[in-house]
């Protein structure tokens, strides 16, 4: 997909912005037909055999980094629908069209054929040597590892092309879109399975999280003290697993103990991991959670209020001391609060 829209300036002190024509050494965003056939006779084709060329050659990193097929070019193009229905189809022709079946299909090609054009394809020194010869092939080579290992990935080249507010800001944008989350996988797979998927993996991510022996304790004396017909609508770590809410637009929060039939959660909180107001100060430094006690405890009554406001769930906080103390009473607190 090409957006004729898209253009990029000239900027001297910066290879991405533009490439050298070889027939009069000048620089330009693209090397286009109209230059080569005014200037010096040509056409695309023949410059590209002259010099051992590829058509990709002919533009700048960033003309071509403003072609490529993207979600976020899609929605820029066609708008937020369009541009996801249009992302999604052509996802679907590109895996279709790159598999063995497809060019079996319409060129009649061998399985060892498909491995060979696939190998050729790759960005490798030897590839880039065959097309370009030893010297060219290497220094091409040697230009692409570090424009892989900057452009785009990192925050300085973010700053350097945008400025350091929006730049800043544009590479804080990237890296949450390269997280796992699903908004991303959503973004990635569509809204109906982009959510399937992203579920999938929270199952599978629940049955190897664990929660502390004291937690454990509390929640199964819990269990033992309900009713044989609610166990199976009863998630912690040691009885199904631990039960998550995900929703567009909000982090994925996994709760420690969730009764599914009436929607109630109880929350058994560390004291030190989650800054336990009543034995820290907000300054206070935790050290392995890098992190103050103030900000643990906000973002602990930040999950409930999602929890609540967000998934219409009840919550009840735990804190580890005040099981510590009185177990009994803790106990009769949480089955008090299961049975309103």
């Amino acid at each position: 997909m090409q957006n004729k829209n898209t253009k990029t300036k000239v900027n001297e002190l910066d290879p991405n912005t533009f490439v050298v024509c070889h027939e009069c050494n000048t620089k330009h965003p693209q090397i286009t037909h109209t230059h080569l056939k005014r200037s010096h006779g040509m056409n695309l084709d023949q410059y590209v055999a002259k010099y051992s060329l590829t058509k990709t050659d002919l533009s700048c990193f960033n003309v071509r980094d403003l072609r490529k097929a993207t979600l976020a070019n899609m929605i820029k193009k066609y708008g937020e629908k369009e541009g996801n229905i249009r992302w999604e189809q052509y996802k679907q022709k590109q895996a279709f069209s790159n598999s063995f079946e497809y060019k079996q299909q319409r060129y009649g090609w061998t399985k060892e054929k498909f491995d060979e054009y696939n190998n050729k394809r790759a960005s490798t020194k030897q590839n880039f040597v065959k097309r370009h010869g030893v010297e060219e092939g290497t220094k091409k080579w040697n230009e692409y590892r570090k424009r892989q290992s900057y452009a785009g990935v990192t925050e300085d080249y973010f700053i350097e092309k945008y400025g350091s507010v929006e730049g800043a800001q544009k590479f804080k944008e990237v890296c949450s879109k390269k997280g796992n989350s699903i908004d991303t996988f959503i973004a990635r797979h569509g809204e109906i399975l982009g959510k399937e998927k992203w579920e999938r993996l929270c199952e599978k991510q629940s049955q190897y999280r664990r929660q502390s022996i004291l937690a454990n304790n509390l929640f199964n004396e819990i269990l033992n003290n309900l009713p044989e017909t609610m166990h199976s609508t009863i998630f912690f770590d040691s009885k199904n697993h631990e039960y998550f809410f995900a929703k567009k637009g909000y982090k994925t929060l996994f709760v420690d103990f969730y009764c599914a039939s009436s929607k109630k959660i109880i929350e058994f909180a560390g004291d030190y991991w989650h800054g336990n107001p009543n034995i820290y100060v907000p300054e206070y430094f935790i050290k392995q959670a890098n992190a103050t006690a103030g900000d643990l405890y906000l973002y602990t009554l930040q999950k409930n209020n999602i929890l609540q406001n967000v998934h219409g769930c009840k919550v009840l906080l735990i804190w580890e001391s005040e099981y510590k103390k009185d177990k009994e009473k803790v106990i009769q607190q949480c089955l008090d609060f299961l049975n309103e």
